[in-house]
């Protein structure tokens, strides 16, 4: 995992990524030296940081970038959110980068997780229907299988969104794919009995996830952010990216951010970004999240013990008092919950955004390591796996300096590598 943070004012954005990347399944092995953070064009100050998958359709991010860096060469674009479109297009007409073998084995990877996901469904399923002394039928298997693969369906049916990936490719895909998810299915659910057309359905519901807007795994997030030519403040433009469909990208533009007379600096954070939340909200999210869940379940207590104390005297008034309060008491909870959130936004949050607005660059720089040097401490002493650690990179990105580089590790010895160190100078590190 990853933890990135962008602190921008008007001034300019402060860009800082730690190099910690995680490998393997069960036993997983931490290795603090990949590079996420990286100067996007060569001659505008734009940057890229990276979080996620390291790889996009079985090719290193840095490959990627850098390869992109050059063919842009001295071109340059008006917007942020141009730089961010002609990095897609560039993607999608990369062949070479990205041949039709590595796009077939990635959408396999992509419907593979679907279907492990749905078998652990199925477990779910069956162990709720499961009694003791009680053995399973062929037909509760059947029914556990139908009610999880419809679950998957109304969730891929949910998070729908545009991905870049156009609706009418549908059955060219589920003609073109279809053997390969029939042998996924036998590989991941083997002799599950099923109702007449579930496996039919899987197939729908591995197309419909290459169609829609739920990613998986291996899925990347990408932050481009910088000064376009015609644009004096800083700009942030995030998305998401997973596979290729038909050599076209499945992304989502997640966010844009930028700078304006209603919001003069921002503090974002990226990937893990629970200590900044927790920083800029003065309250850990888990926690936040658990006090209203347990303040809803007491409203909820107290309301239906009203009614039931009443009914004992009256039992019209009791049905008189439910019909009526409780389509009040949702509304009564989330004033609460939006009064919690407004007095912290301004003990916590406005304040700070206030003091971001006015730092210099180099204070800039030293907010947003500070910041993931939190997060990253936050898994020093926490009993969890350290996914943020390493060296961390920072750079600041202003209209008439451009990219910066402030802190940037080296897997080499810069005194030994001249003409490498040559070559990062000129823009093509």
């Amino acid at each position: 995992m990853t933890a990135e943070v962008g602190v921008m004012n008007r001034l300019g954005i402060a860009l800082a990524a730690d190099s910690a990347v995680t490998l393997g399944k069960g036993i997983e092995k931490v290795y603090t030296s990949a590079e996420k953070l990286f100067h996007l064009a060569e001659r505008a100050p734009v940057g890229l940081m990276v979080y996620g998958s390291a790889n996009y359709v079985g090719m290193p991010w840095e490959t990627i970038v850098k390869s992109y860096r050059r063919r842009l060469g001295p071109r340059t674009f008006e917007t942020v959110a141009e730089y961010a479109e002609d990095l897609i297009r560039f993607l999608r007409a990369n062949r070479r980068l990205f041949p039709a073998t590595s796009q077939k084995a990635e959408i396999r990877r992509i419907v593979a997780h679907l279907y492990l996901h749905t078998r652990e469904r199925i477990k779910k399923c069956l162990k709720d229907r499961k009694s003791p002394g009680k053995k399973l039928t062929v037909e509760d298997i059947k029914a556990a299988v139908t009610e999880a693969v419809d679950y998957e369906a109304v969730e891929i049916r949910k998070s729908s969104m545009d991905v870049g990936v156009p609706k009418t490719l549908r059955p060219r895909l589920r003609k073109k794919c279809r053997p390969d998810f029939v042998a996924l299915q036998k590989e991941v659910f083997r002799d599950l009995p099923m109702a007449l057309g579930k496996k039919r359905a899987l197939t729908t519901l591995a197309v419909e996830q290459l169609l829609g807007g739920r990613f998986g795994p291996m899925r990347s997030g990408l932050v481009v952010a910088g000064f376009g030519e015609k644009e004096y403040t800083p700009a942030v433009v995030s998305l998401v990216i997973e596979g290729m469909v038909e050599n076209r990208p499945r992304y989502h533009v997640s966010k844009t951010r930028g700078v304006s007379d209603d919001s003069s600096a921002a503090v974002m954070s990226f990937a893990q970004g629970e200590m900044v939340v927790t920083f800029m909200e003065g309250i850990d999210r888990d926690l936040r999240s658990l006090m209203e869940k347990s303040t809803d379940k007491l409203f909820r207590g107290v309301f239906e013990e009203i009614v039931s104390v009443a009914r004992k005297v009256d039992e019209g008034i009791g049905k008189h008092l439910a019909s009526v309060f409780r389509r009040k008491v949702d509304a009564i909870v989330q004033q609460l919950f939006d009064t919690w959130k407004e007095a912290s936004r301004r003990a916590y949050a406005a304040p700070i955004v206030e003091v971001v607005a006015a730092l210099p660059k180099d204070e800039l720089a030293a907010m947003a390591e500070a910041l993931v040097n939190l997060t990253k401490f936050k898994r020093r002493v926490s009993p969890v796996a350290e996914t943020v650690g390493g060296p961390i990179d920072v750079a600041v990105i202003t209209k008439g300096d451009g990219f910066v580089w402030v802190k940037r590790k080296h897997y080499f010895d810069p005194a030994l590598n001249p003409r490498a160190m040559a070559k990062y100078g000129s823009g093509g590190g």
